[in-house]
């Protein structure tokens, strides 16, 4: 049995059109904006969160691994961020955060007054319900050195606390 590990660098992803895209919100509005394969979501003119597909990157690991046959598995590092299957769609990515915001933001949490104490004017605590409620990996198989996935399927990182750089893994196990 084969296997490859690695860690890769959300920022690094993604750093060039955080800079570029960054003052193209509206200002206290929440904003949700697509650029190739990658959308963000705006608050107060700061990044907050983004979704990212990551199928085209996984599929390059799976060819570099050499695995024809075997499962990869992809991973957050952290508690404020997701991976999921499904739709890229502007729309559906622009309601799924509309619908997290609804569900999750400006809520009171116990969690935030502890991150108010060491860390002041940071509050995450939704960020946290959010990774929660999408949830922090999936597992696809792969068949003949193909990821299988529906046909508008995709490989989605969600980033719910964009103020530090995350790390996500891919994890290719198989013949």
């Amino acid at each position: 049995m084969k296997h490859y590990f690695e860690k890769i660098y959300i920022w690094e992803l993604l750093r060039k059109f955080e800079e570029e895209y960054r003052d193209n919100a509206e200002q206290h509005q929440m904003h949700v904006y697509k650029v190739e394969d990658k959308v963000f979501c705006q608050k107060n003119g700061q990044i907050r969160q983004f979704a990212l597909i990551i199928t085209d990157l996984v599929n390059t690991r799976i060819n570099a691994s050499g695995i024809q046959n075997g499962l990869v598995h992809c991973f957050s590092m952290h508690t404020t961020s997701g991976i999921v299957m499904q739709h890229f769609e502007h729309g559906f990515i622009t309601d799924l955060f509309k619908h997290l915001q609804k569900n999750y933001f400006s809520k009171k949490y116990a969690h935030d007054i502890w991150e108010e104490e060491d860390h002041p004017g940071r509050r995450n605590a939704d960020a946290h319900m959010m990774s929660v409620y999408t949830g922090t990996s999936c597992v696809v198989s792969v068949v003949e050195g193909k990821l299988q996935c529906g046909k508008f399927e995709n490989i989605i990182c969600l980033e719910f606390d964009a103020r530090i750089d995350k790390e996500f893994c891919i994890q290719i196990f198989g013949e």
